[in-house]
């Protein structure tokens, strides 16, 4: 039985007179369903996300987000911006994201959940070469960001083991009731398809099919490229440059089994699996790129690894020796800097402070050096000014950010397309959460792509960081092995 819908029809009504957009919702109890069931139930449609969160990698987070249908699709690219598949030539397809999404102000519903609806997507990396001369390579596809606004949002609360639903109406409501039912009979009709039976679509893959990546980069190419980003630092271009390399592979796994599989190898702060038609994002992103709630904007750069050790005594062993090395300690007081600078540029004077310094935070596999940088958003700057100033992070281009990443244009010469971009959401109340676009699997049709970088510094080894980005794959690697046997 539906409980209660929410808010009553006069509050609606007014909400669409004011904001351009309304929504209904109910509660409901979800202590035999996971965020897994709920999206199984539900995301058959084209555009659909689901995002979770494992805080340090251990503990599954208190709110999951899932998403079976949006009511805008939103594109761009260097000259063109893109709605629901009508596109439009323009110089500044950032600034006409800001635009369309700016109509819907909507205030946070009642309740701690810190997204209830907003804009859910990723940009790609490659759109920093609109902001700064990187000499960027041409965009994979021409894309530099998609982003959908979905129609219904489930929010799943652990704790009270509850699920609200949501039911977004965008419009200026000349015809209020007739919206207003509209959007009543979708959560009910949501309700009806969660009480249902889960439809696997795809079969385990038949022994012999199996998964086989191979890199569009040899190790001694790679080599070359440390060695002449190390050049560079030498000659004082830059403290460190992040070079990366990729993999792919034709296969035919199913994207939701990899996601399935991913969460359970390495469970992340943030978890997301985001489909834009054949286009599917899957990820587990340790690292927060900006994070804005009302005035209040974080950073939280990440650098400095170790494996978690076999035993208490091994562990240990790992965190004295991250913590005490010089090597990782100095660069990640660059990023630590780097992060104070670039929230200077959006926020009140006297206001970025350093709330954590270089504390160990432990993952599944890995632990890593962590430190804590927020400040409060001056007047006249928004989350899009703030994603702007945090763009791309340091710990995927390097120090100082623009001649690092002019480096990396050069020696990669290709274009990374989502990969070291950001993956989150813009809130409908003006807050935003996004992750940096790590240890992420992406599938277009029947290709699987993956990517993996390394941070070039003075006393850098051509040999250790070809090792460290074939170590960041293999939780990839495995996901998508361990999905073909689902």
């Amino acid at each position: 039985m539906l409980n209660k819908i929410e808010p009553s029809f006069g509050v609606y009504k007014k909400a669409l007179k004011d904001y351009s957009l309304g929504c209904v919702y109910t509660d409901v109890c979800c202590d035999m369903e996971t965020p897994v069931s709920v999206f199984a139930h539900l995301a058959s449609g084209e555009n659909a996300f689901l995002l979770e969160s494992a805080e340090g990698g251990i503990r599954w987070g208190r709110y999951s987000f899932v998403s079976p249908s949006a009511a805008f699709v939103l594109s761009g690219g260097k000259d063109y911006f893109e709605i629901n598949g009508k596109r439009k030539k323009t110089g500044d397809s950032f600034g006409e994201l800001k635009k369309f999404i700016g109509r819907y102000n909507f205030p946070k519903l009642q309740g701690d959940a810190p997204f209830t609806g907003g804009a859910v997507g990723y940009f790609a990396y490659d759109i920093a070469g609109e902001w700064e001369n990187i000499n960027a390579p041409a965009s994979t596809g021409g894309e530099y960001f998609r982003f959908m606004l979905p129609e219904i949002v489930i929010v799943i609360d652990h704790l009270k083991k509850t699920m609200r639903i949501i039911c977004w109406s965008y419009g200026s409501g000349a015809d209020g009731r007739k919206m207003y039912d509209a959007a009543a009979a979708k959560l009910k009709g949501t309700l009806k398809k969660l009480r249902g039976t889960i439809s696997i679509e795809s079969q385990p893959l038949a022994p012999g099919r199996r998964t086989v990546f191979k890199s569009g980069m040899t190790q001694k190419r790679f080599e070359d490229m440390v060695r002449k980003a190390k050049k560079y630092i030498a000659r004082g271009d830059c403290i460190q440059t992040v070079i990366s390399r990729g993999w792919k592979a034709r296969s035919s796994v199913d994207p939701f089994r990899v996601y399935r599989a991913l969460r359970m190898v390495n469970p992340s702060p943030y978890m997301y699996y985001l489909k834009f038609g054949e286009f599917k994002m899957i990820g587990s992103s340790p690292e927060i790129l900006v994070r804005k709630d009302s005035s209040r904007a974080v950073l939280r750069p990440i650098a400095g690894t170790r494996p978690r050790g076999a035993t208490p005594a091994e562990d240990k062993k790992f965190v004295e020796e991250l913590i005490s090395s010089e090597k990782e300690r100095a660069e990640h007081i660059m990023l630590v800097d780097l992060a104070r600078n670039d929230l200077g540029r959006v926020c009140r004077f006297n206001s970025v402070s350093v709330k954590e310094l270089m504390t160990v935070e432990k993952f599944s596999h890995v632990m890593h050096m962590t430190s804590e940088v927020e400040g409060t958003v001056s007047r006249g700057h928004d989350s899009f000014s703030l994603f702007k100033a945090a763009f791309p992070a340091g710990t995927v281009s390097g120090a100082p950010k623009v001649r690092a990443m002019q480096i990396i244009s050069e020696l990669e010469a290709s274009s990374r397309g989502p990969y070291a971009g950001a993956v989150g959401y813009f809130s409908f109340n003006g807050d935003m959460d996004f992750a940096i676009t790590i240890r992420t699997v992406f599938v277009k049709g029947k290709e699987v792509s993956l990517q993996a970088g390394a941070g070039i510094v003075y006393d850098s080894t051509p040999l250790g960081e070809y090792r460290e980005t074939e170590n960041k794959v293999k939780a990839l690697m495995r996901a998508v092995e361990m999905a073909e046997v689902l």
